[in-house]
């Protein structure tokens, strides 16, 4: 005890030794919270882009319920990809993919036809998806499978109210 006071009571001060170690004590205390901190960032910002897409998947998902349930007549081209339904209320759908942004754009307006259906101004747009798909699962044509293909690849089944397929 008596040393320390004797120490701190000293007007000789630090040695240059004492000075170092101290200055580098104090650095590797700083390099690890910053390590801690940069590190709890980066799980931060993943988990944002992991919910984000959880939440656009579900949202796309539903929009596919929601749309091909009711659908009566569906049309399909592969180049440029797209799939159109009109359904028995009269409300005509549009989803296409737009490969170099890799966005899948879905528009919807009321039509009579799918032949007259022209694109609203706008529509949503889903990001991270390269690819739309629509293949038929039995021979009368009335069973269809949509395959989204991206960065979470969504199917959905689902049975047209009527036999009308347009390619």
């Amino acid at each position: 005890m008596e040393r320390i006071k004797k120490v701190f009571n000293s007007e000789a001060g630090m040695t240059l030794i004492e000075l170092l170690a101290s200055i580098t004590i104090f650095f590797l205390i700083i390099g690890v919270v910053i390590g801690f901190l940069l590190q709890t960032n980066h799980f931060v910002s993943q988990t944002n882009s992991t919910v984000i897409q959880e939440g656009n998947s579900q949202a796309l998902r539903l929009l596919l319920q929601d749309t091909f349930s009711s659908g009566i007549e569906i049309a399909y081209t592969e180049d440029p990809q797209e799939i159109k339904v009109r359904q028995m209320d009269g409300t005509c759908h549009s989803f296409n993919v737009n490969k170099e942004q890799k966005t899948l754009y879905h528009y919807e307006r009321k039509c009579d036809a799918l032949m007259d259906f022209k694109y609203p101004e706008q529509g949503e747009a889903f990001k991270g998806i390269s690819g739309i798909k629509l293949d038929s699962l039995d021979q009368k044509g009335r069973a269809f499978i949509v395959k989204i293909e991206g960065d979470k690849n969504i199917q959905y089944s689902f049975n047209l109210l009527n036999t009308e397929l347009q390619k």
